[in-house]
């Protein structure tokens, strides 16, 4: 399934500091696109591990699945407990303390960065949903959700950032 992609920014100046998601073209330069939007007075915006956190909480407590948590190091224990976890979240939600717990015990005790997290679902009226966010700001989702998808994500990101 090929997934829209946008990058997370602020502007400069904007006094309500809301977060826009920019849509962005695989086929174009990472850093050349970051730098256009520099130019022109965004700013980006960069997910860290405690605003991804609350980002799974909101996801698993929206009734979507997160299938998958990527860390910035690799430890292939660490991934096997992710999973198990992620896996035991997916039949009982209520879990979903026991993650955060982790998650949060490796954010701020052992500086381990969650770098992705990716999603699936189906939302109410029944529209499948199938994307990733990463740590530096880069979301993608399936078209029919894209546009709502990118939208709720940067307003959540917006409310843990900026308050």
């Amino acid at each position: 399934m090929a997934l829209e992609k946008a990058k997370l920014f602020w502007k400069l100046g904007d006094q309500t500091r809301k977060i826009t998601p920019v849509p962005y073209d695989d086929k174009m330069d990472y850093y050349m696109f970051v730098k256009k939007q520099h130019d022109v007075g965004f700013r980006q915006v960069i997910v860290t591990s405690e605003v991804m956190i609350q980002l799974i909480q909101k996801i698993v407590i929206r009734g979507f699945r997160v299938s998958r948590i990527e860390m910035a190091e690799e430890d292939d224990e660490l991934d096997q407990q992710i999973r198990v976890l992620l896996d035991r979240i997916y039949k009982k939600p209520a879990c979903l303390s026991e993650l955060i717990s982790l998650l949060s015990f490796l954010s701020e005790k052992s500086s381990i960065e969650i770098q992705q997290i990716s999603i699936r679902g189906r939302t109410e009226d029944g529209i499948a949903v199938e994307g990733f966010i990463q740590s530096n700001g880069l979301l993608g989702m399936n078209r029919e959700v894209s546009d709502r998808a990118f939208a709720d994500i940067g307003a959540e990101v917006g409310r843990c950032v900026f308050g």
